[in-house]
């Protein structure tokens, strides 16, 4: 039996502004010559498709005759379809191709999108193809739903798109949380990701937090063509313990002065046995918790730490660097969330991977990917908490969508509104670093109650999907894993490949 507590709620509610709105461009609609850009703005791009074959392409799901080729043009065959997607990921970039309508034609570009025939529009980023003068779609259509919006979730200005018939030049920049749309050299989207407030968008919309995937045509039935379709990656570089945008570091790579240890503390004791009780708690985490190499370390026999401040809807994201033998937990306000574990972990009788949902005894929503790293590398944890409901990535892997987040301390109510984010070693070795936060929507004010009541009696967990009981307690510390070096970014890349 692993040992397991519960933790106060923090009723602070959190508060989401939404909304949207469309502006119009005035474009005059004037027969020209469609140009191609300048050949010195086509520096770095690859093409996508070589105008004879689907080198480099995967059609899934199917519908009629799918796609086809015709004169050196992509086409998506009338009354066919399906997701067309390249082999290859992607992570930022500028994407250019061309592209013409027949009247009513409805397609979408998929970007950063995973390897499936279903969901892409949620589980990736779908951004429209629409004729928007087709009067088919007239009151049909909501304003995220026309040409360029970022499907159901932010709405493109309209006015740039050429009548059906006509070749229309687009380029789409993607860019960390930026999705900049240009069409006929006109801005029609311009939108931050970390904006998204609404908490029906975010639980209907996990992926737009993916950090790369396939870029892809997403057929509709409808024929549409296209042409000169190349790409140009762009650089992208991760600085360990620097946060990302609209992130809060909550570690600075050298001290545990953000953290604390939980001190158990009965109801009802005065000022002075709380302050002994924190002071007992502090130094016992000092001894089984240490910072070294910009790293929080632990020997998974210490109590768990938790950072300083409450949050409610959060997106939470660290990486972690375990042993086949490890388990670990990461606390989501107050209460054990997220279950990190080696294919070896003791309890692990299902071999499952990180990413599951724990209520700190028992794994109740399983990880459906698993999506781990070989023991001894580094993965990347990413979770969105939002009501109570949690998307989970592991290495940019949903490995859960959508799953009903618990609260332990008091069965069948729903999870408090708020509480701190903490991490707890249960057994073996284990590291982390680049650990931060951010608030979605507004920010909870104040900082977190770091102490807790322990149960005599533990209550009674929902029933199991996957029974995972931490390791008994050992005798002796166990050493921590020392450092190793950075690898190079080619290895690093060597390594995703594999």
């Amino acid at each position: 039996m692993s040992r397991f507590f519960t933790l106060p709620s923090f009723l602070i509610a959190a508060t989401f502004l939404s909304g949207c709105a469309t502006t119009e461009i005035t474009t005059p609609r004037t027969e020209t010559t469609y140009l191609r850009a300048p050949e010195s703005a086509e520096i770095d791009f690859q093409p996508l498709f070589d105008g004879r074959s689907f080198n480099g392409w995967k059609l899934l799901g199917k519908k009629g005759d799918g796609y086809g080729i015709h004169d050196g043009i992509l086409y998506c065959a009338k009354g066919g379809g399906g997701n067309l997607l390249t082999e290859k990921e992607y992570t930022d970039f500028v994407f250019r191709f061309e592209f013409r309508l027949e009247e009513g034609s409805n397609n979408g570009i998929a970007i950063r999108a995973p390897m499936a025939e279903k969901s892409l529009a949620y589980d990736g980023m779908e951004l429209q193809i629409l004729d928007n003068h087709a009067a088919i779609h007239d009151g049909k259509r909501r304003p995220t739903q026309y040409h360029g919006s970022l499907y159901d979730v932010a709405p493109a200005k309209r006015g740039a798109l050429r009548p059906a018939g006509e070749w229309n030049q687009q380029e789409v920049t993607v860019e960390g949380r930026r999705v900049r749309v240009v069409l006929n050299g006109k801005t029609i989207l311009d939108y931050d990701i970390n904006d998204v407030s609404d908490p029906a968008v975010i639980k209907k919309h996990p992926g737009l937090f993916r950090e790369s995937g396939h870029i892809g045509f997403l057929g509709h039935n409808d024929f549409v063509e296209f042409r000169n379709i190349r790409v140009k990656e762009l650089p992208t570089a991760r600085v360990y313990n620097r946060p990302s945008p609209g992130f809060e570091l909550l570690f600075d790579g050298v001290t545990l002065d953000a953290w604390s240890g939980l001190s158990a503390r009965s109801v009802g004791e005065g000022k002075t046995a709380l302050s002994i009780a924190r002071e007992a708690t502090d130094i016992e985490m000092r001894t089984h918790w240490y910072a070294s190499d910009n790293l929080i370390v632990t020997d998974g026999d210490g109590p768990p730490i938790v950072s300083q401040n409450n949050y409610g809807n959060v997106e939470l994201s660290l990486e972690y660097r375990a042993e086949d033998q490890t388990a670990a937990l990461v606390l989501l306000r107050g209460l054990p969330g997220i279950r990190l574990q080696g294919r070896n972990a003791p309890g692990n009788d299902l071999r499952l991977g990180s990413g599951g949902l724990n209520d700190g005894r028992f794994l109740y929503a399983a990880p459906t990917v698993y999506a781990d790293r070989f023991a001894g590398a580094w993965n990347r944890l990413r979770v969105l908490l939002v009501d109570d409901r949690a998307h989970v990535f592991v290495n940019d892997q949903l490995v859960l969508k959508n799953a009903p987040f618990k609260n332990s301390g008091q069965p069948g109510s729903p999870p408090p509104a708020s509480g701190t984010l903490g991490l707890f070693g249960e057994s073996g070795p284990i590291a982390f670093r680049s650990i931060q936060a951010r608030h979605l929507g507004d920010r909870l004010p104040g900082k977190a109650d770091i102490n807790i009541t322990l149960p005599k009696t533990p209550p009674s967990p929902a029933p199991p999907v996957a029974p995972v009981h931490a390791a008994p307690r050992p005798k002796k510390p166990v050493p921590a894993p020392a450092p190793t070096p950075e690898p190079t970014t080619g290895v690093m890349k060597l390594k995703e490949a594999r």
